[in-house]
């Protein structure tokens, strides 16, 4: 059996028309791991802002890969070779057999990072291995790693040919994982205010400008420490 999992990106990566399409493979908590070649999306990170005109649940639901318009020439050429922006990662767990039991909905993020089969902490797990090589090898500072609490996917179990399974009560055939990826930066009108008064002649201290840089790093513990 196998589990497909799609993986949205909260960045592009630019891939060179004329990549080998040859998936990856390792292991990972048990389990063999294939990684794709990365594609475009069908919907973007952009899609799950404040303003966005779908329920995040039916956004997550339409993930995958996008079918490429033949029509449309890339935007953006590398060495004079088209390349494509890709913001979707897809992975194949592949075992014997993964537990599909219906589960409840969890009181923690804890319980919830835990939950499923491959679970969110081992889904994020396995793309990051492929990331943080691909990020070393190539040199390509812009790739970060994900965190499993903000990142984004679907998964889909399937037969070891890739067929779709019968329905069976109590079971289910996928999961998709949504969370939330905007934050709110809010101007109240005493915050305006004083701007106004402090503009001419403020300067924002160094530390504080640290701090609120670690604060933006957060939950990734390691940077949002070495700033703070």
């Amino acid at each position: 059996m196998l589990c497909r999992v799609h993986v949205l990106l909260p960045y592009f990566i630019s891939v060179v028309t004329g990549v080998s399409s040859r998936p990856i493979r390792f292991r990972v908590g048990g389990a063999a791991v294939l990684v794709y070649l990365p594609r475009a999306s069908t919907v973007h990170q952009s899609d799950f802002g404040l303003m966005a005109k779908e329920p995040i649940t039916q956004l997550t639901a339409r993930l995958g890969p996008a079918t490429p318009d033949p029509e449309q020439p890339s935007p953006i050429e590398i060495n004079g070779v088209p390349a494509i922006q890709a913001d979707l990662l897809t992975l194949e767990f592949r075992r014997r057999r993964f537990d599909r039991r219906a589960f409840t909905s969890p009181r923690t993020i804890a319980e919830r990072l835990a939950q499923g089969d491959p679970s969110a902490n081992v889904v994020v797990a396995a793309a990051n291995k492929w990331l943080a090589t691909y990020r070393s090898l190539a040199r390509v500072h812009l790739v970060r790693s994900l965190d499993p609490s903000r990142t984004i996917w679907q998964s889909r179990y399937l037969r070891d040919d890739g067929s779709e399974l019968r329905r069976r009560k109590g079971f289910i055939r996928g999961f998709n994982f949504t969370t939330e990826t905007s934050g709110i930066s809010i101007l109240a009108p005493e915050a305006w205010d004083a701007t106004r008064e402090l503009a001419d002649r403020f300067e924002p201290p160094a530390w504080d400008s640290l701090l609120l840089d670690a604060m933006a790093s957060l939950p990734m513990i390691e940077p949002a420490i070495a700033l703070a």
